[in-house]
């Protein structure tokens, strides 16, 4: 307001007056929005976050709103401009909302676009397939894995946890498993090693795992090997008729049946 005094005179005589200017108040300004466009937000609970704004007509009392493609996912305070979901999102099903902010102040209104990112938590196990075979077989001497683990892993958490895996159970360290799920079987050797061996495996993301179990599901196959000699030299006794004829080669490889004895250490024929 202002104060003045007005006078008015005829040159003889004068008259004064205080006179008071009171300013009316005109909402000329529009709202100011001076949170972010981007929110982000943990999933499996509601809150987001709260919407700032300020309004040059200060005398104004602000109200907020949503509008847009997932504004009925969402509301808001019309006070605070609190914003909350109305159901706890999953980063599995949508990670990211689009609204509009709208704050009025009864005569001029401000929008704001904005994006609400779903943060993605631990929150599923990874699952080892129902097609996990229960039984194997592998041929003696394969220094090659016969399964890898990874293959029949899923889990709904993308690549947000890295998955471990490892082997368990009586003959666990008859295995080896590498971080890439490549399993292999240590003992080779059919002669000497186990012809059947129990095998369990494991995945975990850090917090949660499973398991496939099994009974004596792996099965070492004994595959045919060619003949070794134990002796770098043979005595063969050629003096007999019956013999004439076979060769030193022909009789030790191959005529098996040929009654020849042999005695190691002596190269003399």
């Amino acid at each position: 307001s202002y104060s003045m005094i007005v006078n008015v005179t005829d040159e003889t005589n004068t008259d004064s007056q205080t006179l008071t200017i009171n300013i009316t108040n005109v909402n000329e300004f529009s709202p100011v929005i001076s949170s972010s466009a981007t929110f982000s937000a943990a999933e499996n609970q509601t809150a987001v976050g709260t919407v700032t704004a300020t309004d040059g007509d200060t005398s104004e009392t602000l109200s907020y709103s949503l509008t847009g493609t997932d504004a009925l996912a969402l509301s808001i305070n019309s006070s605070s401009g609190v914003i909350t979901f109305n159901f706890a999102p999953d980063y599995e099903t949508k990670s990211s909302y689009s609204i509009t902010v709208n704050v009025s102040d009864g005569t001029n209104t401000t929008t704001q676009a904005m994006t609400i990112s779903i943060n993605n938590l631990n929150d599923n196990p990874p699952i080892i397939s129902d097609s996990w075979p229960s039984n194997f077989t592998v041929n003696e001497n394969t220094t090659s894995s016969f399964i890898n683990l990874a293959d029949y892993v899923s889990d709904a958490d993308g690549t947000l946890n890295v998955l471990t895996y490892t082997v368990f159970g009586s003959d666990a360290s008859y295995f080896s498993i590498d971080s890439s799920g490549n399993i292999t079987l240590t003992c080779q050797d059919y002669e000497t090693c186990k012809s059947t061996y129990a095998l369990g495996v494991t995945v975990s993301d850090g917090t949660y795992t499973d398991t496939k179990t099994g009974g004596n599901n792996v099965a070492l196959v004994n595959v045919p090997e060619p003949p070794t000699f134990t002796n770098n030299f043979y005595e063969w006794d050629a003096g007999h008729s019956s013999y004439q004829g076979y060769t030193f080669q022909e009789n030790i490889l191959a005529n098996s049946e040929a009654p020849v004895p042999l005695y190691p250490g002596n190269s003399n024929f």
